[in-house]
């Protein structure tokens, strides 16, 4: 199989001496500890920027990480130490450059030129280049002070703001009345809903309602527009958002763009699914355009559907309104593997894709056919065309970088870079360690963190990965960067990067460009 690329036994020092299981240990065996260099982005123990020095974090929230690297990240903080109490216990800090945290917004605080304060949990979202965009609520000062809300001003609202090294936190709209000058979106009830979904030109669409509402977009020279009603929202980079919109029991996936005045409709629930004869869509779950083609996962009803192949994945061929087609259906042979074996697994509670942030497809799929068994019924696939999707790893493969070592599992869904390259979390069959792997530019499957793995800590403390953990949806960067949470042996956790696949940033905008160009490199690479 040809494949290419896409982080602690307690240590402390004691005067100078490094002590490992209670044991001195030399210099040479604390290098020995440390196979792989990672950066310490934050931990649970030590204090947090802008924090007072006592408070610690309890928990922390999904990191982003951009293309050069930079980590944005929330926190639930403990509540009871340093002030903190259940008002004023959840933050948000972004990186000015790695290793150099900054608050960006914390639950309670007063928000700049209104008489309100953040409120509840911190709903991030982070570009490719890194602008950041995050969304929470808002509670009007009187509910602190006991006073009346003035006529016209909701007493709880939402809001949308922007994050910009140079001048903090800005408020872009909000979902109620206030006495701000920015845009509203709705009534007094409204509220900004979870996901966001951010393009490279600073547009965001944002919902509000629960499960489905009225969705827009942002801009600095648009303001909030209006461009539907619905669910699950995503933009491309031409601020076409593609999202799925309900009228009675039928479900659509539409098209709106601000600079439009109609949707335009895609497809309908009932109408027939493109290579899967006898078959019509039935349910339309996950979906993306940010490559610029809309393409989503389905369930399928119909002559011919069973268990065995009753969900696929869809998309356009080239761009918004250009043919639908069959990216894969459950039952269908599976690329790369040669024994006959066909994708299995798909379900409702068992979504197999990850959308890249700005173009690609990752697949982590059960396997079925004569020749499968309990130790080689999975796999993952990528690709930055996703009819092209290449095996990346099958379960009980050789695990790199752990001599002896096989995969035992897939841990939850793998990712993929801009310019195509997989990175995953797995278990390992011998010793039941965990790790994650990612694909190198030089056509290797790299291990990047595995438990055991040591990590010179901030204060100089070297410890042990214990369990690294994965965010397939935001912890990979679209240049290779991956920011990853893990428990440590002396009883700690923290928030984590390796560059070990990264690619340097491109002095230029142009770098899209040179990942595609890259991308095709290596496809004709994995092809020959």
């Amino acid at each position: 199989m040809s494949i290419y690329p896409r982080s602690l036994a307690s240590k402390v020092v004691i005067g100078g001496a490094f002590f490992c299981f209670g044991a001195p240990t030399s210099f040479s065996a604390v290098v020995d500890l440390l196979p792989r260099a990672f950066r310490t982005v934050a931990l649970n123990n030590t204090p947090l920027p802008g924090l007072p020095s006592e408070a610690r974090a309890e928990q922390f929230g999904s990191p982003q990480i951009d293309r050069r690297g930079i980590v944005s990240f929330s926190a639930q903080l403990r509540p009871f130490i340093g002030g903190v109490t259940f008002e004023n216990d959840g933050a948000i800090w972004k990186e000015s450059q790695p290793g150099q945290a900054n608050l960006v917004a914390r639950e309670g605080a007063l928000i700049a030129d209104s008489d309100y304060r953040h409120e509840g949990a911190f709903t991030i979202s982070t570009s490719a280049a890194g602008d950041l965009f995050f969304a929470t609520g808002m509670l009007h000062e009187s509910f602190y002070s006991g006073g009346q809300v003035p006529a016209g001003q909701s007493a709880a609202t939402s809001g949308l703001f922007r994050f910009e090294q140079e001048t903090g936190a800005r408020l872009l709209a909000t979902s109620g009345p206030t006495n701000t000058l920015v845009p509203a979106a709705g009534g007094t009830n409204d509220s900004f809903a979870f996901p966001l979904d951010v393009n490279e030109q600073q547009q965001i669409v944002v919902r509000t309602g629960s499960g489905s509402g009225s969705i827009y977009v942002f801009d600095d020279q648009a303001g909030l527009s209006l461009i539907g009603n619905g669910a699950t929202p995503v933009i491309n980079e031409q601020g076409d958002v593609l999202y799925r919109r309900r009228f009675g029991v039928v479900d659509s996936l539409v098209v709106g763009n601000r600079n439009r005045r109609r949707s335009t409709t895609l497809v309908t629930m009932g109408e027939s699914a493109n290579g899967a004869e006898g078959a019509i869509f039935d349910r339309f779950l996950n979906l993306s355009n940010s490559a610029g083609s809309a393409i989503f996962t389905a369930q399928l009803t119909g002559s011919g559907v069973d268990a065995n192949n009753d969900f696929g994945i869809w998309s356009e061929t080239n761009g918004l309104g250009s043919p639908l087609q069959k990216v894969l259906r459950e039952g269908d042979p599976a690329p790369g593997v040669d024994d006959g074996s066909v994708f299995a697994g798909f379900n409702l509670w068992t979504y197999p894709e990850t959308f890249g942030n700005t173009v690609g497809l990752a697949v982590t799929l059960g396997l079925a056919g004569p020749n499968v068994t309990n130790e080689n019924n999975s796999g993952f696939w990528v690709g930055v065309n996703p009819f092209e999707l290449r095996l990346v790893m099958r379960k009980g493969d050789p695990a790199p970088g752990v001599p002896g070592e096989r995969f035992r599992s897939l841990l939850q869904n793998g990712g993929v870079t801009a310019d195509g390259r997989g990175v995953f979390a797995a278990r390992l069959v011998g010793t039941d360690d965990t790790g994650i792997w990612g694909e190198h530019v030089d056509g290797s499957l790299k291990l990047i963190a595995k438990t055991g793995d040591g990590v010179r800590l901030p204060s100089g403390e070297v410890t042990q990965l214990r369990s690294p953990r994965l965010d397939q949806n935001y912890g990979i960067g679209p240049l290779g960067h991956v920011v990853f949470f893990s428990s440590l042996t002396n009883g700690h956790f923290g928030l984590f990067v390796s560059d070990a696949i990264a690619i340097p940033e491109p002095n230029s905008t142009a770098w899209i460009t040179v990942l595609t160009a890259m991308a095709w490199r290596f496809h004709r690479r994995t092809r020959a």
